[in-house]
Protein backbone atom coordinates (compact mmCIF):
# COMPACT_ATOMS: atom_id res chain seq x y z
CA UNK A 1 0.00 0.00 0.00
CA UNK A 2 2.77 2.70 1.05
CA UNK A 3 4.77 1.44 -2.07
CA UNK A 4 2.02 2.38 -4.34
CA UNK A 5 1.19 5.89 -2.96
CA UNK A 6 4.72 6.63 -3.08
CA UNK A 7 5.08 5.55 -6.68
CA UNK A 8 2.12 7.78 -6.97
CA UNK A 9 3.69 10.18 -5.85
CA UNK A 10 6.82 9.77 -7.33
CA UNK A 11 5.32 9.86 -10.86
CA UNK A 12 2.66 12.98 -10.18
CA UNK A 13 5.67 14.93 -9.09
CA UNK A 14 7.90 13.93 -12.07
CA UNK A 15 4.76 14.41 -14.19
CA UNK A 16 5.07 17.64 -12.99
CA UNK A 17 8.48 18.64 -13.32
CA UNK A 18 8.25 17.77 -16.68
CA UNK A 19 5.40 20.11 -17.09
CA UNK A 20 7.65 23.23 -15.44
CA UNK A 21 10.73 22.25 -17.87
CA UNK A 22 8.61 22.40 -21.43
CA UNK A 23 7.12 25.36 -20.00
CA UNK A 24 10.30 27.68 -19.50
CA UNK A 25 11.78 26.16 -22.08
CA UNK A 26 8.82 27.51 -24.37
CA UNK A 27 8.89 30.59 -22.41
CA UNK A 28 12.94 31.14 -23.36
CA UNK A 29 12.22 30.65 -26.98
CA UNK A 30 9.36 33.02 -27.04
CA UNK A 31 11.93 35.27 -25.03
CA UNK A 32 14.19 35.45 -27.88
CA UNK A 33 11.42 36.00 -30.34
CA UNK A 34 10.18 39.29 -28.30
CA UNK A 35 13.46 40.40 -27.85
CA UNK A 36 13.86 42.17 -31.49
CA UNK A 37 9.62 43.59 -30.69
CA UNK A 38 11.17 45.36 -27.22
CA UNK A 39 13.62 47.02 -29.32
CA UNK A 40 11.95 48.46 -32.22
CA UNK A 41 8.94 49.67 -29.50
CA UNK A 42 11.40 51.40 -27.94
CA UNK A 43 13.36 53.02 -31.14
CA UNK A 44 9.80 53.89 -32.31
CA UNK A 45 8.74 55.47 -28.78
CA UNK A 46 12.28 57.89 -28.70
CA UNK A 47 11.66 59.31 -32.68
CA UNK A 48 9.54 62.12 -33.03
CA UNK A 49 8.91 61.35 -36.93
CA UNK A 50 7.30 57.93 -38.40
CA UNK A 51 8.50 57.16 -41.33
CA UNK A 52 7.49 54.53 -43.52
CA UNK A 53 10.37 52.26 -42.27
CA UNK A 54 8.76 52.54 -38.55
CA UNK A 55 5.05 51.31 -40.00
CA UNK A 56 6.82 48.35 -41.39
CA UNK A 57 8.97 47.38 -38.35
CA UNK A 58 6.23 48.25 -36.15
CA UNK A 59 3.81 45.54 -38.40
CA UNK A 60 6.66 42.47 -37.57
CA UNK A 61 6.28 43.90 -34.16
CA UNK A 62 2.50 43.16 -33.97
CA UNK A 63 3.21 39.71 -36.32
CA UNK A 64 6.11 39.13 -33.14
CA UNK A 65 3.29 39.95 -30.45
CA UNK A 66 0.68 37.13 -32.20
CA UNK A 67 3.24 34.39 -31.87
CA UNK A 68 4.29 35.99 -28.42
CA UNK A 69 0.31 35.39 -27.50
CA UNK A 70 0.04 32.08 -28.59
CA UNK A 71 3.48 31.08 -26.92
CA UNK A 72 2.40 32.87 -24.26
CA UNK A 73 -1.04 30.72 -23.78
CA UNK A 74 0.86 27.46 -24.22
CA UNK A 75 3.83 28.31 -21.75
CA UNK A 76 0.87 29.22 -19.20
CA UNK A 77 -1.20 26.26 -19.57
CA UNK A 78 2.13 24.20 -18.88
CA UNK A 79 3.11 26.26 -15.54
CA UNK A 80 -0.74 25.85 -14.18
CA UNK A 81 -0.22 21.78 -15.41
CA UNK A 82 2.46 22.11 -13.11
CA UNK A 83 1.21 23.41 -10.08
CA UNK A 84 -1.92 21.21 -9.91
CA UNK A 85 0.69 18.51 -10.05
CA UNK A 86 2.64 19.76 -6.74
CA UNK A 87 0.42 21.61 -5.07
CA UNK A 88 -0.79 18.39 -3.60
CA UNK A 89 2.51 17.42 -2.26
CA UNK A 90 4.27 20.51 -1.84
CA UNK A 91 2.50 23.07 0.66
CA UNK A 92 2.73 27.13 -0.63
CA UNK A 93 2.77 25.70 -4.25
CA UNK A 94 -1.24 26.86 -5.20
CA UNK A 95 -0.77 30.69 -5.20
CA UNK A 96 1.54 29.62 -8.59
CA UNK A 97 -1.68 28.93 -9.98
CA UNK A 98 -3.48 32.52 -9.53
CA UNK A 99 -0.25 33.59 -10.24
CA UNK A 100 -0.64 31.89 -14.11
CA UNK A 101 -4.61 33.11 -14.00
CA UNK A 102 -3.52 37.11 -13.83
CA UNK A 103 -0.56 36.49 -15.95
CA UNK A 104 -3.30 35.22 -18.51
CA UNK A 105 -5.17 38.16 -17.56
CA UNK A 106 -2.06 40.29 -18.41
CA UNK A 107 -1.23 38.52 -21.55
CA UNK A 108 -5.30 39.14 -22.94
CA UNK A 109 -4.73 42.65 -22.15
CA UNK A 110 -1.77 43.48 -23.72
CA UNK A 111 -2.82 41.68 -26.79
CA UNK A 112 -5.86 43.60 -27.05
CA UNK A 113 -3.89 46.49 -26.46
CA UNK A 114 -1.60 46.24 -29.50
CA UNK A 115 -4.78 45.38 -32.11
CA UNK A 116 -4.91 49.17 -31.32
CA UNK A 117 -0.93 49.61 -32.62
CA UNK A 118 -1.48 50.53 -36.04
CA UNK A 119 -5.09 52.61 -36.28
CA UNK A 120 -3.52 54.83 -33.20
CA UNK A 121 -0.15 55.21 -35.28
CA UNK A 122 -1.92 55.97 -38.76
CA UNK A 123 -3.96 58.67 -36.87
CA UNK A 124 -1.12 59.98 -35.31
CA UNK A 125 0.33 60.54 -38.81
CA UNK A 126 -1.95 62.52 -39.88
CA UNK A 127 -2.13 64.44 -36.51
CA UNK A 128 1.47 64.88 -36.18
CA UNK A 129 1.27 63.75 -32.43
CA UNK A 130 3.01 60.51 -32.58
CA UNK A 131 4.35 61.02 -28.83
CA UNK A 132 0.84 61.52 -27.39
CA UNK A 133 -0.47 58.50 -29.11
CA UNK A 134 2.59 55.89 -28.03
CA UNK A 135 2.21 57.62 -24.41
CA UNK A 136 -1.78 56.27 -24.62
CA UNK A 137 -0.61 52.80 -25.65
CA UNK A 138 2.29 52.68 -22.90
CA UNK A 139 -0.28 54.37 -20.14
CA UNK A 140 -2.51 50.90 -20.93
CA UNK A 141 0.18 48.77 -21.07
CA UNK A 142 1.85 50.01 -17.98
CA UNK A 143 -1.53 48.91 -16.07
CA UNK A 144 -2.00 45.55 -17.35
CA UNK A 145 1.69 45.45 -16.77
CA UNK A 146 1.26 45.68 -13.24
CA UNK A 147 -1.38 43.01 -13.19
CA UNK A 148 1.06 40.79 -15.13
CA UNK A 149 4.12 41.76 -11.87
CA UNK A 150 1.88 40.36 -9.51
CA UNK A 151 1.20 37.10 -11.52
CA UNK A 152 4.98 36.88 -11.98
CA UNK A 153 5.12 37.50 -7.75
CA UNK A 154 2.49 34.76 -7.51
CA UNK A 155 4.80 32.40 -9.30
CA UNK A 156 8.15 33.41 -8.14
CA UNK A 157 6.87 32.77 -4.40
CA UNK A 158 5.35 29.34 -5.66
CA UNK A 159 7.95 28.61 -7.59
CA UNK A 160 10.38 29.87 -4.48
CA UNK A 161 8.75 26.89 -2.21
CA UNK A 162 9.21 24.31 -4.59
CA UNK A 163 13.01 24.72 -4.80
CA UNK A 164 13.24 25.36 -1.20
CA UNK A 165 11.48 21.86 -0.69
CA UNK A 166 14.04 20.11 -2.66
CA UNK A 167 17.07 22.44 -2.37
CA UNK A 168 17.82 23.12 -5.53
CA UNK A 169 19.34 26.15 -5.60
CA UNK A 170 18.35 26.94 -9.49
CA UNK A 171 15.17 26.91 -8.77
CA UNK A 172 15.49 29.39 -5.77
CA UNK A 173 17.06 31.86 -7.44
CA UNK A 174 15.68 31.31 -10.76
CA UNK A 175 12.40 32.01 -9.14
CA UNK A 176 13.49 35.85 -7.70
CA UNK A 177 14.85 36.36 -11.11
CA UNK A 178 11.57 35.50 -12.74
CA UNK A 179 9.91 38.49 -11.23
CA UNK A 180 12.01 41.25 -13.17
CA UNK A 181 14.25 39.26 -15.93
CA UNK A 182 11.65 36.42 -16.85
CA UNK A 183 13.72 35.68 -19.71
CA UNK A 184 16.97 34.86 -17.28
CA UNK A 185 14.50 32.98 -14.39
CA UNK A 186 13.57 31.11 -17.05
CA UNK A 187 16.93 29.37 -18.13
CA UNK A 188 17.81 28.88 -14.62
CA UNK A 189 14.25 27.63 -13.84
CA UNK A 190 14.62 24.84 -16.64
CA UNK A 191 17.71 23.82 -15.67
CA UNK A 192 16.86 23.37 -12.26
CA UNK A 193 13.37 21.56 -12.91
CA UNK A 194 15.80 19.09 -15.24
CA UNK A 195 18.25 18.85 -12.50
CA UNK A 196 15.29 18.08 -10.24
CA UNK A 197 13.96 15.99 -12.65
CA UNK A 198 16.69 13.30 -13.12
CA UNK A 199 17.92 13.76 -9.49
CA UNK A 200 14.09 12.02 -8.95
CA UNK A 201 14.53 9.18 -11.67
CA UNK A 202 18.29 8.04 -10.36
CA UNK A 203 17.05 8.16 -6.52
CA UNK A 204 16.54 4.87 -5.15
CA UNK A 205 12.68 4.99 -3.79
CA UNK A 206 12.97 4.07 -0.21
CA UNK A 207 9.95 3.96 1.83
CA UNK A 208 8.77 4.95 5.26
CA UNK A 209 9.27 2.03 7.87
CA UNK A 210 5.22 0.45 8.38
CA UNK A 211 3.74 1.46 11.67
CA UNK A 212 4.12 -0.65 14.67
CA UNK A 213 1.37 -3.34 15.05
Amino acid sequence: MLSAEFTDKRKGLLEAFKKFKIGFLLAIIFGIISFPNTILNLLMFLHSEVHELFFFLQTYSIVAGIINFAGGIVVLYFLYKGFEGVEKYISGTTIGKWGVVLKFIALIGSFIVSLFIIPKLFGALVGKDVHLAFLEIYGLRGIISLIGLIGAIFLAVALYHIGDHYNETLIIVGAILYIFLAWIGAILLFIGFRNLEEKMIHEPLILPPPPPL
